[in-house]
């Protein structure tokens, strides 16, 4: 048996399940403390980054797959689909970006500053499907020259690879909506 292959695995499952929950403990304490429209405007920029961001794969998958590899289009939707439900933890890391975009978007919307969450979304948004675009690109050119390591280093990573860019983006926007906020005054 390969021991410090399942010690590492069992150390890198702690160390998520233990992010996970604290992630869970605190959007649980964050929820409490909203009133009844923050928590609906709170939860619809969630859920709907979410849900944003698995179309952004589902896409972003899809259209590699079709136009690199030159898949049908039936077959290259099935393996995407396929490959997110046999995944579940690695679905779910592709999905963070998604989700932390959404959580700062609404976290900044409230106060009546929902503008800005809006233009947070859209600037955390356009760096994520680029880079998820360009990303899933890169694995098929890397499966068609037999790089199997590459393309599953490069799936694995692309969610820490975007953060870099969406938190880029999300910056310019937040300065930006500042500066028109203090304009106003």
């Amino acid at each position: 048996m390969d021991w410090l292959g399942i010690s590492m695995k069992l150390i890198f499952g702690v160390i998520l399940g233990s992010l996970l929950l604290a992630a869970g403990i605190k959007l649980f304490q964050q929820l409490s403390r909203l009133s009844s429209s923050q928590k609906s405007r709170f939860i619809y920029m969630v859920v709907g980054s979410l849900v944003s961001g698995l179309i952004v794969i589902v896409a972003a998958d899809t259209y590699a797959r079709i136009t690199v590899a030159n898949e049908p289009i039936s077959h290259a939707i099935h393996e995407c689909l396929h490959y997110l439900l046999i995944q579940p933890i690695g679905s779910a890391l592709l999905l963070f970006p998604f989700a932390a975009i959404g959580w700062i978007a609404a976290n900044f919307s409230k106060d009546g500053r929902q503008t800005c969450g809006y233009c947070l979304l859209i600037g955390g948004f356009l760096p994520a499907i680029y880079q998820y675009f360009s990303g899933y690109m890169g694995i098929q050119r890397a499966l068609l020259k037999h790089a199997w390591t590459a393309a599953a280093l490069s799936n694995g990573f692309m969610p820490f690879y975007s953060l870099l860019f969406i938190g880029g983006g999300m910056i310019i926007v937040f300065v930006v909506c500042g500066l028109i906020e203090r304009s106003k005054i």
